[in-house]
C-alpha cells in the first residue's frame, strides 16, 4: 500500500490560497488504494469539496494534523466489524450483525441541534442492514472543531433525517476527544453539541435529582410517557408486565409491537394488559415465567433477576458471561445463582452497586433505577 504524506505545504493534492492559512483542495478527489496521512500541524481545508475514500484507502491525522472544511466519504462492506476506525475517519464501529455495504461521510459543518451550536464535525453513516443490530460505536473528534462550545457541556445527538435531534447517553472522554455509545440498534447521523437548557417533563423529577437525564433520556426515546399526567413515579417499583414492555420497546425501538398472544402463561389471561409483551419475552427466550405455566406479573422485579433480564435483552438468549474471581460484590457470593450477570452488569459500567462493594440483589427494582439500567444498556 502507498503512504501518501501531507505535512504544512501539501502541494500534492491542494495548493495553497492566498486568503488562506491552510492549503485549501480546488477540486473534489479520489484518494484510491493508499494511506493519507496529514501529520504535525498540517491543516487541509476542503473548501466544501467532496474527498473520496475507495474501499482500500485510509486516512491518518496523527500529532495535530487534520483535514476540515468539505465532506469525507467512503463505500465499503463492513462484516461484524470489531472496533474499527472507517477509514481512519474517527468513527469506530462495533457490531455484532453484518452491516453489508456501508456508506460513512464525515463532514466539517456545524449542525443546529435543537437550538444549541454543535462542533464542527457529524457522521452520517448508512449501512445496507441497519437495523436490530445491537452495536456500538466511538465518535472522535477535534479539539480545534469545538465551536466555541466548553468540553464538559458537550452531549452526543442523533438524527434519522439530518434536521432533528434527539440526545443519546454516550461516556464522555475529554482526554481522548470521544464519545462512546452502546447498544444501538440501527445507525444514522451524529454530531455533539450543547447540552442547552434543561427540560423538565415530570415535576416528581426535577433537574435536581441524579435521576434526571435518564428518565429524560428514555422518555426523549419514547420508551415511557410516565405513570400518570406529568409524573414518573420514580420510586415506585417495576413490576415484571412492566418489565416486558420496558425491554422490549428498548431492544427494538419505541414503535414496537409485538404479535399476538397465544396463550402460554395462565396468569396472564386473556384481556390482560400486557399479555402480548410478557409472551414476546418468553419466545425470544428472555424469561421461562417463574414456574411451570405461570408468569407472575404482578410480582416486583429484583435487582437479580433485572441483571439477568436486561443482558440477555442486549445479547440474546443464549448469553452466559463467566463470573469474576474473586466476586465483586460482598452480597454476591459465589454460588448466587446470578452472580456472572451482576458482575457483567458492572464489567460493562451500567450499574456500580447500591453502596460499597455490595448490589442488593434481593432488592426491588424502582423506576428510577430502570431508566438507568437501560439508558446504559442501551445507550440512550
Amino acid at each position: 500500500m502507498t503512504n501518501r504524506t501531507i505535512v504544512q505545504s501539501m502541494s500534492v493534492l491542494v495548493v495553497m490560497c492566498l486568503t488562506a492559512p491552510q492549503p485549501r483542495a480546488q477540486a473534489d478527489m479520489t484518494v484510491s488504494n493508499s494511506t493519507l496521512t496529514v501529520s504535525g500541524s498540517g491543516v487541509v481545508n476542503l473548501c466544501g469539496r467532496t474527498m473520496q475514500f475507495t474501499p482500500t484507502a485510509q486516512l491518518s491525522e496523527t500529532g495535530g494534523g487534520r483535514i476540515t472544511g468539505g465532506r469525507l466519504t467512503t463505500t465499503r462492506p463492513l462484516v461484524n466489524p470489531t472496533l474499527l476506525n472507517v477509514a481512519g475517519f474517527g468513527l469506530t464501529i462495533s457490531s455484532w450483525a453484518n452491516l453489508g455495504q456501508t456508506t460513512v461521510i464525515r463532514g466539517h459543518t456545524g449542525q443546529l441541534v435543537n437550538g444549541n451550536p454543535g462542533i464542527l464535525r457529524y457522521f452520517q453513516v448508512t449501512p445496507t442492514n441497519n437495523s436490530g443490530l445491537n452495536a456500538d460505536l466511538v465518535f472522535r473528534y477535534h479539539q480545534a472543531e469545538l465551536n466555541g462550545i466548553p468540553e464538559s457541556d458537550l452531549r452526543l445527538y442523533y438524527s434519522t433525517n439530518g434536521s432533528t435531534w434527539t440526545q443519546r447517553a454516550g461516556s464522555l472522554d475529554v482526554v481522548a476527544n470521544t464519545f462512546k455509545v452502546s447498544g444501538l440498534s440501527s445507525f444514522s447521523y451524529w454530531t455533539a453539541a450543547s447540552k442547552g437548557t434543561d427540560i423538565q417533563h415530570f415535576v416528581d423529577v426535577p433537574p435536581s435529582s441524579p435521576y434526571f437525564s435518564f428518565v429524560e433520556k428514555i422518555f426523549a426515546v419514547s420508551i415511557t410517557a410516565g405513570c400518570a399526567s406529568s409524573l414518573f413515579c420514580p420510586a415506585a417499583t417495576v413490576t415484571r408486565a412492566q418489565m416486558a414492555i420496558f425491554l422490549l420497546k428498548a431492544k427494538h425501538g419505541s414503535s414496537y409491537t409485538p404479535p399476538a398472544a397465544t396463550g402460554i402463561f395462565s396468569d396472564v389471561p386473556p384481556g390482560y394488559w400486557a399479555r402480548a409483551w410478557i409472551e414476546q419475552l418468553a419466545n425470544e427466550g428472555i424469561t421461562s415465567g417463574c414456574g411451570p405455566g405461570l408468569y407472575c406479573p404482578e410480582n416486583v422485579v429484583t435487582r437479580a433477576q433485572m441483571a439477568v433480564f436486561l443482558l440477555k435483552t442486549k445479547y440474546g438468549s443464549a448469553y452466559s458471561p463467566a463470573p469474576y474471581n474473586p466476586p465483586v460484590f460482598l452480597d454476591v457470593p459465589v454460588g448466587h445463582w446470578a452472580r456472572a450477570f451482576v458482575e457483567q452488569l458492572a464489567a460493562q459500567g451500567i450499574t456500580a452497586g447500591c453502596g460499597p462493594g455490595i448490589y442488593c440483589p434481593d432488592n426491588p427494582v424502582t423506576r428510577e433505577q430502570m431508566a438507568v439500567f437501560l439508558t446504559k444498556a442501551f445507550g440512550y
